[in-house]
């Protein structure tokens, strides 16, 4: 991150965009192509099976983690909790935290078998517990 540097939402959605077109030519193949490629991805974020419950996609950038799950599964504070052992690698005693000045977002992904399904989408950031 460059200092005094602050991400306004335009800057992220552009971010975002890039982000997803580059995963959707990535995942070129069928929907259980995909899901193959996202559990292993998750798995290297989160890598208690447990965590991963109710996680569709955690997505790293710089200083946040773009997080889409399925609220039918689990509420946004446990999804939020599911953080905690990357935050903590990530810089010691540091804890996740939802962003509050960017909403959840209602959004449809598609499982392996191509289904759409409704999901949420939000940012969560690691923050000291100063």
């Amino acid at each position: 991150m460059i200092p005094g540097y602050q991400m306004t939402t335009m800057t992220f959605k552009t971010l975002l965009v890039a982000v997803l077109a580059s995963l959707l030519l990535s995942a070129c193949g069928t929907p259980k192509d995909f899901a193959d490629r996202r559990a292993r991805h998750n798995a290297g974020i989160l890598p208690d099976p447990a965590d991963r419950v109710g996680i569709h996609l955690a997505f790293p950038f710089s200083d946040i983690l773009l997080v889409t799950y399925f609220a039918d599964q689990i509420s946004e504070e446990e999804a939020v909790s599911r953080f905690t052992t990357f935050c903590a690698h990530k810089e010691p005693g540091s804890q996740p935290v939802k962003r509050e000045k960017d909403e959840t977002e209602d959004v449809t992904v598609q499982d392996e078998h191509g289904n759409e399904l409704p999901a949420k989408r939000m940012i969560v950031e690691c923050r000291s517990a100063s």
